[in-house]
């Protein structure tokens, strides 16, 4: 989960925002890479374990609103 910890910890950098910005998607394509099994796979195997799936709408909103971060700071 380190590359989730790193991820989650980046925010806009409004002196270099495209910079920071694609720094924040590397990471974010490198934590897809890692657990592609959550996100292709999850299906194959039913519902996520208890544990993840508690923490599933803390993990998207947060993500989301550190995409809209960047968004704001890029607008």
């Amino acid at each position: 989960m380190e590359v989730d910890k790193q991820r989650r910890k980046v925010v806009p950098d409004t002196s270099a925002i495209l910079q920071s910005y694609v720094h924040f998607l590397n990471l974010l394509a490198s934590e897809i890479r890692e657990f592609r099994f959550l996100f292709r796979d999850h299906a194959d195997y039913g519902e996520h374990a208890e544990a993840l799936l508690g923490q599933l709408p803390n993990m998207l909103n947060e993500s989301l609103s550190q995409v809209a971060c960047f968004f704001r700071g890029m607008k």
